[in-house]
């Protein structure tokens, strides 16, 4: 009996792949009746595509406000106040807008902050059509990280969740 709860627990865990884990999840407001898509956060590009990067992007888009996409950026395993988010996308640098504070996170397994972050429809479809799709994350201290939604072509799993979020959005 207890064979047979392991191999069905395994599995259930091999079956979760990062695919199944980004894809967007379309709802509708029982408030306003609005369109809304979201993808899970999942890990950026650190320094190559052989390690991922401990900041993780999601993203979210609404009907209410159909040219904007928000980005979920989530710092992990570190409590930081971050500020600014920045992307070099094939030698094009352009800011991203911070929604508000920096919120913490944490359960018995991780802790972590995490922010929203506004970007254009466009400027998200260059992210995911780049060569090269590089961030910089700075904190109020001064600190920052770099990595890559997109680097030399390999893709992140960062990547996947933005994509099925902008696959959605109907034209």
């Amino acid at each position: 009996m207890k064979i047979i709860l392991l191999v069905a627990a395994l599995g259930v865990l091999a079956g979760c792949t990062s695919g199944q884990m980004s894809q967007a999840k379309i709802t509708t407001s029982q408030f306003d009746n609005s369109k809304n898509i979201n993808a899970r956060e999942m890990p950026a590009l650190g320094k190559d595509k052989w390690h991922p990067s401990n900041v993780f992007f999601g993203a979210r888009w609404t009907d209410r406000a159909p040219q904007l996409i928000v980005l979920e950026v989530k710092y992990m395993h570190e409590y930081q106040n971050l500020n600014k988010l920045s992307f070099n996308v094939d030698g094009e640098i352009f800011d991203a807008q911070k929604l508000n504070m920096t919120n913490i996170e944490r359960n018995e397994y991780y802790k972590a902050s995490k922010a929203p972050y506004v970007i254009t429809v466009e400027q998200a479809r260059k992210i995911l059509s780049a060569q090269n799709a590089k961030f910089r994350i700075t904190t109020l201290s001064g600190q920052y990280t770099d990595g890559a939604i997109v680097l030399n072509s390999d893709k992140s799993m960062a990547y996947k969740s933005i994509s099925n979020v902008v696959q959605q959005i109907p034209n």
